[in-house]
């Protein structure tokens, strides 16, 4: 995980995000390969999603990594957007720095790993009812301290 994150919440730009208990956590990411605004303005789009996350006991960490020239930009609109749940970005671009083998497939920026960061399962469990049927075989194949 960056050191140097920020995060927004229904506008407001919060110095020091809570930390994430130690569970398994569904990571969703945007890099500069994306449309920073478009997905921003999409945001709500993830709501099953932090609602999945919320239902099973897991943690959710929405990740922005914007470029320095970017940042600003990124900040700017996420507290425009006024999404209800907490969204981090990263200040230093370092998620990818961090994680060098990370792919540049955007199918692959959301995921769930398991309490010691290990993949459990990859895509958005969302996005079809047999994806969330395999979501959920993962997750339950874990022991209940996943």
């Amino acid at each position: 995980m960056p050191c140097n994150i920020i995060c927004v919440q229904n506008g407001v730009m919060k110095d020091l995000p809570k930390l994430l208990s130690p569970k398994a956590t569904i990571v969703v990411f945007f890099d500069e390969s994306n449309c920073f605004d478009c997905n921003i303005t999409h945001l709500s789009d993830l709501t099953p999603l932090y609602s999945l996350a919320a239902d099973l006991g897991l943690n959710i960490f929405c990740l922005f990594s914007p470029n320095e020239e970017q940042l600003p930009n990124v900040i700017i609109s996420l507290k425009k957007a006024f999404f209800p749940y907490e969204v981090y970005v990263d200040l230093d671009n370092a998620f990818k720095a961090l994680n060098s083998d990370f792919p540049d497939d955007k199918r692959f920026h959301i995921f769930c790993v398991d309490v010691n960061s290990k993949p459990v399962f990859v895509g958005n469990p969302c996005s079809s009812r047999k994806a969330y049927r395999t979501f959920l075989k993962a997750i339950k194949a874990k022991p209940a301290d996943y």
